[in-house]
């Protein structure tokens, strides 16, 4: 056998073996990898080739941006990139490849190695017991298997204090840091803090087709910064989103009130490092009413005394004003008015007529008018004097009226008896032309 067969029967007998046929083989340990800004980060790699034809090359490369860096055989079967000092340019995913004088084509591995970047945060997750708040070294990515954390509060380190989260009872600054990369520490943040919304009235009282504002503040620290916000309904949802364009005012303004905006409003907030909304208590009540004339006593007599009350289901702002009409018209006699209510005391028969009430600044939204009767001291109203007299004047000429038609009926029918009788004595007679006769056949009619 010459050496040529023996080549190749030694070639067969290699390939035959398990993992000669595919040419090599990557493989990465984590496929995820997450490294804190600034500090180094390694990228797991292993990759294996056959022993028919040696090494030529191999390189990392990110998608997206190309050639990374290239790679030598003096570590083999070690092929893990480290990156130092990450930046956000960083992330990405990241790929090894090579090939080899037998394997002409790059062998790679799989779908190759997410890299992410973060930094440090400190956020407030809630409050715990005994009024402690717990606070929490925040990343974006998990930085690896149950890294150790150093506290500070006010620059100083916290001892035994190295959990991502912990419980706090003092109002301070706080930072936090990876162990082993203090100098890369996250910014400091006022922990227990004022973060809040207050209302300045927890009732407000609209006037039904009117605006209304429901007055409201808010607050966070200075090294805090403002997410979003929104104004919800109770059993509504939300109403209307808030923007940060006035800090520290919330107030918010509804147009044409009508019946369906009656309910119970609240302003809500969160920030960079207060990722969970923050609220205001039991939030506004909004009653929305329309003006109603109230007369008491219902009944009133002359030289009594009268109130008219512009009655409202809640009670409006201290500084509402009142106006009344009478008839259509501006009340500007003496009378007396106080607050929302007119006093007519004593009351006279000019006091008659109808009456509604509005509100300065809304004279458009006036109650529906109420009659007022003024009776007599006797107990008769001062209209019923003027009714009996004319139905007497009426029924008086109805009698006129009649006994004038049957006197002239009567007269169109009757004729004279004498010159009846006096046909039927003397047929040829000729009527009487005397006025004395005519005279006597009217009185005899």
């Amino acid at each position: 056998m010459c050496c040529e067969d023996v080549y190749v029967v030694v070639t067969f007998v290699l390939l035959s073996l398990p993992g000669m046929q595919c040419g090599g083989s990557v493989t990465y340990s984590s496929t995820r990898v997450c490294g804190l800004k600034g500090a180094p980060v390694v990228l797991p790699c292993r990759y294996e080739y056959s022993l028919i034809g040696h090494y030529i090359r191999g390189e990392w490369y990110k998608e997206k941006s190309g050639r990374v860096r290239e790679h030598s055989d003096s570590n083999y079967p070690h092929c893990s990139l480290k990156i130092d000092k990450l930046s956000d340019d960083h992330a990405g995913v990241y790929h090894f490849q090579f090939y080899t004088a037998f394997h002409q084509r790059w062998i790679r591995g799989g779908s190759g190695i997410r890299v992410s970047v973060t930094d440090l945060s400190v956020k407030e997750a809630g409050v715990g017991s005994q009024k402690q708040t717990e606070v929490t070294c925040s990343a974006s990515c998990s930085l690896g298997s149950s890294p150790q954390y150093v506290w500070y509060k006010n620059e100083q380190p916290i001892q035994n204090k190295t959990t991502a989260s912990i419980l706090i009872s003092e109002k301070a600054n706080y930072s936090c840091a990876v162990r082993g990369y203090e100098a890369l520490r996250s910014p400091a943040v006022c922990v227990q803090c004022e973060r809040s919304v207050t209302y300045s009235f927890p009732h407000v009282c609209g006037l039904k087709g009117a605006s209304v504002v429901l007055p409201c503040t808010y607050k966070y620290s200075g090294a805090d910064r403002y997410i979003g916000g929104e104004w919800y309904k109770e059993k509504s949802g939300r109403v209307r989103e808030h923007s940060n364009s006035s800090y520290f005012d919330c107030s918010l303004e509804i147009d044409t009130l009508s019946d369906k905006h009656s309910g119970v409003y609240h302003f809500q907030f969160y920030t960079t490092q207060h990722l969970s909304w923050i609220t205001g208590g039991s939030g506004i009540t909004l009653s929305v009413t329309a003006l109603q004339v109230l007369i008491n006593p219902e009944l009133v007599k002359e030289g009594e005394r009268l109130t008219l009350t512009c009655n409202t289901t809640c009670s409006l702002s201290n500084n509402s004003t009142f106006i009344w009409y009478k008839n259509g018209q501006p009340l500007t006699s003496k009378r007396t008015t106080r607050d929302n209510k007119l006093q007519l005391n004593p009351v006279s028969s000019e006091d008659s007529g109808n009456y509604s009430c509005a509100v300065r600044g809304h004279e458009g939204l006036s109650s529906t008018a109420v009659f007022l009767n003024v009776t007599y001291s006797g107990g008769a109203s001062v209209v019923l004097p003027a009714v009996t007299t004319i139905v007497v004047i009426l029924v008086v000429l109805v009698i006129v009226g009649v006994v004038c038609f049957w006197r002239k009926r009567a007269h169109m029918q009757c004729e004279p008896t004498e010159h009846i009788y006096q046909n039927v004595s003397h047929p040829r007679r000729e009527m009487p032309q005397t006025d004395m006769e005519l005279k006597g056949r009217r009185m005899r009619c």
